[in-house]
């Protein structure tokens, strides 16, 4: 029997880092966003396109990221910059067996659930974060290792769980190995909780969101990238959180509108503004 191997901890380059850090903390100011936005060009472009997409509509062409900042404000800054480093550092799964398209709709759409779940103000924002990066430890898992998360992928699409199989083959399954990243990344403490019991039972406001998010993702028939749900469920196709989105399309709007912002092309699709 072979002995399973465990990952090694993700490092995020020290601009990164310390960028996150600030994101996290709500009493940062507009200009530690700015320095944040500014010091990257890659985060610069995908504010700038955020900011002049449909759903910002302005009058004219936004080309700083100080105006970018202010014209989407610092709740989405956040949401946006948060999405591009994940992304940076762990778009690249294919090799491991991780449907892509499918795993980002999960995420996006689970932190988009999870925003409208929670009580509006700070709750809201740890919510979207909660649901975005409540895979980290698959990704990270898959970017590290692919052959081996490949097997965890056959495995599971063989009918066998999925944190079962991360146990078996890297000694941890991807929640617990999701929040020791986080820990080791200084997030806030609802975030690394959210996370570590994302398949438990909710201990919390964010816990609750980001379990209702990923329920009614499932029910909508979106999987997580390693496996489809079994079936969908056309009750949530009415769920009033839907609903409130603008019903299955308006959600879909936004998973697009956030991918969008955050790879190479200009937003098409608007996304709500309240």
């Amino acid at each position: 029997m072979t002995l399973p191997i465990p990952p090694a901890l993700p490092v995020l380059p020290a601009p990164r880092a310390r960028a996150l850090i600030l994101l996290m903390n709500p009493d940062a100011p507009l200009d530690g966003f700015v320095a944040i936005v500014e010091g990257d060009p890659s985060l610069t472009l995908s504010v700038l396109r955020a900011a002049n997409s449909v759903a910002s509509s302005p009058i004219a062409a936004i080309r700083s990221a100080r105006e970018a900042v202010i014209r989407l404000g610092l709740a989405q800054v956040r949401q946006i910059v948060t999405t591009a480093v994940l992304r940076s550092e762990f778009d690249d799964v294919d090799r491991a067996g991780v449907d892509t398209d499918e795993m980002w709709r999960h995420l996006l759409g689970t932190a988009v659930l999870a925003e409208a779940a929670a009580p509006a103000g700070p709750a809201a924002e740890t919510a979207f974060v909660a649901g975005l990066l409540h895979d980290i430890g698959r990704l990270a898992m898959a970017a590290q290792a692919p052959s081996r998360y490949r097997r965890v992928v056959d495995v599971v699409q063989d009918g066998m769980d999925a944190s079962a199989a991360e146990q078996d083959i890297f000694g941890v399954d991807h929640a617990a190995f999701g929040a020791t990243i986080l820990a080791r990344w200084q997030l806030p403490a609802e975030v690394i909780a959210a996370v570590a019991g994302h398949h438990g039972d909710p201990a919390d406001e964010a816990g609750a969101a980001l379990h209702l998010g990923r329920s009614i993702i499932a029910g909508l028939g979106i999987g997580d990238g390693v496996r489809r749900p079994d079936r969908r469920d056309p009750a949530m196709e009415d769920h009033p959180l839907v609903a409130r989105l603008g019903g299955r399309e308006g959600l879909m709007s936004e998973i697009r509108w956030f991918r969008e912002a955050t790879v190479g092309r200009t937003p098409g699709l608007g996304r709500r503004t309240g």
